[in-house]
């Protein structure tokens, strides 16, 4: 992901990624993904660009205008690696990690609060768990077997 071609978007609750491109299907000149909530990976689907782009109330509806938000990389990262860790199970280093964030975050929910380090140590396993994820994706795209199965808890991406 390019920094310079890149877009995050929250789309619908949602994390978005728009990438620019070359493709002459590309719509706009930007391909959009979703995450897999089956898999883990990026899903093409460029039906949302229109409306995010050029919103219009008259076809799209009053709430679409509302619902779709430029974010950072930062936000992208952190709502990417939360529906991996909602949707996904599996074995391994990543689900290891995420299951050190969700015993992070159950010890901050049980005082009320979260403090300095506990807030820089699951910024830091969320962006290594990402990583791992970049790693692992362009792995299976080169046709590589899977480094670690993964099951969904839902039936559609």
């Amino acid at each position: 992901m390019n920094s310079d071609t890149t877009e995050y978007w929250e789309y619908l609750n949602r994390p978005y990624r728009l990438e620019k491109s070359e493709r002459l299907d590309a719509t706009s000149g930007r391909i959009g993904y979703f995450i897999d909530r089956r898999s883990g990976e990026y899903v093409e689907d460029n039906t949302p660009i229109n409306s995010i782009l050029w919103p219009d109330p008259k076809t799209d509806g009053f709430w679409r205008e509302h619902d779709s938000f430029r974010r950072d990389r930062k936000w992208y990262i952190d709502a990417v690696e939360h529906e991996r860790m909602q949707y996904l199970r599996g074995e391994g280093a990543i689900f290891a990690l995420y299951e050190m964030i969700e015993a992070t975050r159950d010890q901050a929910r049980s005082r009320g609060k979260m403090t300095p380090e506990e807030r820089a140590l699951i910024y830091s396993l969320t962006n290594k768990t990402f990583d791992m994820w970049e790693e692992e994706i362009t792995h299976r795209a080169a046709g590589e077997s899977p480094t670690f199965p993964v099951t969904s808890i839902v039936d559609h991406p």
